[in-house]
């Protein structure tokens, strides 16, 4: 195999291990000031059940 392909697995296998179970979020154009205007929590940290 090539050192590319090589080097691609190994970046995926990574991203993959540090990644797993991480909530990933952006809030961007009109989602942003949507959310701002509603005055959501932190999708991240916020609370998540009503």
């Amino acid at each position: 195999m090539s050192n590319i392909v090589l080097l691609t697995d190994k970046v995926f296998k990574t991203l993959d291990y540090v990644l797993h179970r991480k909530r990933l979020t952006a809030f961007g154009f009109k989602f942003k000031e949507v959310h701002k205007e509603l005055n959501l929590d932190d999708a991240e940290d916020g609370r998540l059940e009503d």
